[in-house]
């Protein structure tokens, strides 16, 4: 054939392999004065805390100066994160850049005593917050940085490393925020105080528990008792008991503060699984990781990672659910299908509104398995559902005994049946509320979560299986929740019952986060998302919604106040539901449908 001689003789000459230079090499001058200066920071920052500790003028402002402590811990940790991984795991693009961006966060805790001196409490809250908020969004930000800038030459694991332990320290640093400027209220003192009675009286009996006021080190004010009657005159809580055990050894370890820092680690979890779930579906892992760091470090994530709700830990293991199927698909290893199961089978013990998780997830699972693995089918379906029969069993056991019932979540079906969820039912408002409502809505909030929701339609094209598993679930969950007339929540944070289905989504925005055709509607949801996330960081106040009028937020007072601008003129009340709501609330939906096409049609021009 014509060329194959000349191609025998003269093989195209290959590249020299290009040795990796040693660490002393690539730790340059610059990168190590660098260093000094962030532990020089460091070091001026633990003198600061010695003084203010031991500085009794201090005393005035009551539990605000432990925020310091936390907050030099926080640093020296990130600091020893990026110098283990730059050192150890040679991360070694855009180091400097990073180390930069490290001293100018480092320096902002230094600000805080002075903060502690305003002679006014409410200014010195806001001023303390404001900065924290900056300082941990500022951490998440270098970390997600450092992360991009080593996409390719890190390892998948080192990656997955470097998100779970960036991850949790900033929602640590959220902790260590809370503890100190907010309590607890809601549902959440209710759940720890169940926790209590693991710890010391080692049963889930509540009534000594109530009557002996042992939730007065966290909830400083006469709570009323949220049991049921259970078996021999017991009070057993009826919230799901999920939640108050996966806290208990946190609890018993450092009471509240522990159990807090168990949801970090639940949500550092989540956080992971967007990235991982990113990946599955197909996505570049430089997308993967931005991904990570737009709906790990925005509302609703960052506003309930420290909140005692099973939201994050719901969400989780839905999703983790999804990745290991994903895995499934691509191995076939039936083991992966027991994780699957199991994960699965703990979701109703957190809470009786993840069966609409279960259901439809266990469907497209089933469906996949009946198409694609016929000839094991069996071994594969005993796999996917004997973990949730044995907790099942193990369920109508706890209730039997604790109830007098075999039914599992008896404590919630008890409660619905005096107090019914389901009675007035209005689905379209539901939706509509948790989508739009400026209280409780998703978009309000967080618009960047629209590119999650555009995202799905390419993920179906691009991995089929695994993303109507996600869009099943949430879905599910969602209308589920739209039904419902506790769809607003009451007193709790946004966006709780929007929070699970939204993070299902979340991976799926790295299919279309780099269409740049929309840069300027990408650019002003994520400022607006971003300025969310601060406010929700560092106000804690603003969290919750004002008792006077429950259709009007914290935050939307407090953006009156010094901004002279009211919500009211651009999202609606759903809770309030007058006809200029209705009319808003339209409009919404119309913007929001426009935005997806929009998106989408963005991604078609490209690909074509």
């Amino acid at each position: 054939m014509y060329g194959t001689e000349s191609l025998r003789t003269s093989p195209r000459p290959q590249p020299p392999i290009e040795q990796p230079a040693p660490i002393d090499s690539l730790w340059s001058s610059p990168s190590r004065e660098l260093t000094v200066a962030v532990a020089a920071l460091n070091v001026g920052l633990v003198v600061v805390v010695r003084h203010v500790l031991h500085t009794a003028g201090y005393a005035i402002t009551g539990r605000l100066p432990a925020l310091l402590p936390w907050t030099l811990a926080i640093n020296v940790s990130f600091f020893a994160l990026i110098v283990s991984f730059a050192l150890l795991g040679n991360w070694q693009q855009r180091l400097n850049q990073v180390l930069c961006g490290t001293v100018v966060v480092s320096a902002l805790p230094l600000v805080l005593p002075r903060v502690l001196r305003l002679p006014r409490p409410e200014e010195r809250l806001y001023a303390l917050g404001l900065i924290q908020a900056v300082f941990l969004l500022g951490l998440a930000s270098v970390a997600v940085f450092y992360a991009w800038a080593n996409a390719h030459p890190a390892s998948r694991r080192s990656l997955r490393v470097w998100i779970l332990c960036a991850s949790m320290l900033v929602y640590a640093g959220t902790t260590g925020w809370m503890r100190v400027s907010s309590r607890i209220t809601g549902d959440e003192p209710h759940y720890l105080l169940l926790s209590h009675s693991l710890v010391h009286d080692h049963d889930f009996d509540l009534s000594n528990n109530y009557a002996h006021h042992d939730y007065l080190s966290y909830y400083p004010r006469l709570m009323a008792p949220e049991t049921v009657p259970g078996r021999n005159g017991t009070a057993m809580l009826w919230h799901d008991v999920g939640l108050p055990i996966l806290m208990a050894p946190g609890y018993a370890w450092a009471g509240w503060t522990g159990a807090m820092l168990t949801v970090n680690i639940v949500s550092s979890l989540l956080a992971l699984g967007i990235f991982e779930a990113a990946v599955e579906l197909g996505a570049a892992t430089g997308s993967a990781i931005l991904v990570w760091g737009l709906f790990a470090f925005s509302a609703p994530l960052m506003i309930y990672n420290s909140q005692l709700y099973p939201e994050t830990a719901g969400a989780a293991g839905a999703l983790w659910a999804v990745i290991l199927f994903s895995r499934f698909i691509q191995v076939g290893k039936t083991r992966l299908l027991w994780y699957v199961g199991t994960l699965l089978a703990l979701l109703p013990w957190l809470c009786i509104r993840y069966w609409m998780y279960v259901g439809p997830l266990l469907a497209v699972i089933a469906l996949f398995i009946f198409i694609h693995r016929r000839p094991r089918s069996g071994a594969h379906l005993t796999a996917l559902a004997l973990p949730l029969c044995l907790s099942l069993a193990v369920f109508a056991w706890f209730d039997s005994r604790h109830f007098g019932t075999l039914l599992p979540n008896a404590g919630y079906l008890r409660v619905a049946a005096v107090y019914p969820q389901y009675a007035h039912i209005e689905p379209l408002r539901g939706l509509l509320g948790l989508m739009f409502d400026r209280l409780q809505g998703i978009i309000p909030i967080a618009p960047i979560c629209l590119w999650a929701l555009a995202g799905l339609l390419p993920g179906l094209k691009k991995a089929l299986w695994p993303v109507a598993a996600l869009a099943a679930a949430s879905f599910s969950y969602l209308v589920f929740m739209a039904f419902s007339q506790n769809w607003p929540g009451g007193d709790c944070p946004p966006a709780r019952y929007t929070l699970g289905a939204v993070l299902l989504w979340a991976p799926a925005a790295a299919l279309v986060l780099r269409r740049w055709t929309q840069r300027w509607l990408f650019g002003a949801a994520f400022l607006w998302s971003a300025l969310m996330a601060i406010a929700y960081t560092g106000f804690s106040a603003v969290r919750y919604p004002h008792m006077i009028d429950l259709a009007t937020s914290q935050l939307d007072l407090l953006i009156r106040m010094h901004f002279k601008f009211d919500f009211d003129l651009v999202f609606p009340s759903l809770i309030r539901n007058t006809r200029g709501d209705q009319i808003l609330a339209a409009v919404w939906a119309f913007l929001t449908v426009a935005c997806l096409w929009l998106l989408n049609l963005g991604r078609n021009r490209e690909s074509a």
